[in-house]
């Protein structure tokens, strides 16, 4: 899925729209921020339309909503689904100038991942997921934390746990599969891209090629 953002470019600004965190950093999710300057809408239609639009109306000389009535001019952004982000509630304003919709912030990730299932279905598409109970290893800086797999995907693997992780924390994921009657261990690089009840959601970024056929054929089975 490619995502398109413009947002003033500090952290802070970041966090409160969600960008750093959720579904916006999975593996298969290419988000960019362009630059708020008078070449926005020339430069995105050159660029041809995104899956997502994300625009921060706090964005310093950005006029979002005059942006995004001059994009629903455009037959190619007639359905791009466009979310303002402001501290204000324009909602209305928003919804009047075609926006798709309107978070307030500070936006939590369970929002945003609702709003894009909902209005991005046709682009997101969760890989099939399957049940997985047993022991695994968390590792981040050198610190060991012991939790259980709850289920695993192809891109993913869903975990309880008791510890405390960031969202957006690259960790490294042990855990074992067992085909034919025989264990195998898994080991990979992951990513916390959401929090659940009593753990997290990780995306696999980096997974030998052996692995991967095991975790294939797990799931097949």
């Amino acid at each position: 899925m490619r995502v398109v953002t413009v947002l003033a470019h500090h952290p802070e600004s970041c966090r409160s729209c969600g960008i750093h965190s959720g579904i916006l950093i999975r593996g298969d999710v290419d988000c960019t921020c362009a630059p708020p300057g008078q070449d926005f809408v020339d430069n995105l239609v050159i660029e041809g339309p995104p899956d997502l639009l994300v625009l921060d109306a706090d964005t310093p000389d950005f006029p979002a909503m005059h942006t995004v009535r001059a994009l629903r001019r455009l037959p190619s952004f007639m359905l791009v689904p466009i979310f303002v982000i402001s501290d204000r509630d324009w909602s209305a304003e928003a919804r009047v100038a075609g926006a798709t919709h309107f978070l307030k912030k500070p936006v939590e990730t369970r929002e945003l991942e609702e709003a894009v299932g909902k209005y991005v279905k046709p682009v997101v598409r969760k890989a099939q997921r399957k049940g997985l109970k047993g022991p695994c290893v968390i590792s981040k800086g050198g610190v060991k934390m012991e939790g259980r797999v709850c289920d695993v995907s192809v891109g993913g693997a869903q975990v309880s746990l008791q510890d405390k992780l960031p969202l957006g924390a690259m960790v490294r994921l042990g855990f074992a599969l067992v085909l034919q009657r025989n264990p195998h261990v898994i080991h990979c690089n992951a990513r916390v891209v959401r929090e659940v009840a009593g753990g997290y959601g990780l995306a696999f970024l980096q997974m030998d090629v052996q692995s991967r056929s095991l975790l294939t054929a797990y799931l097949k089975n």
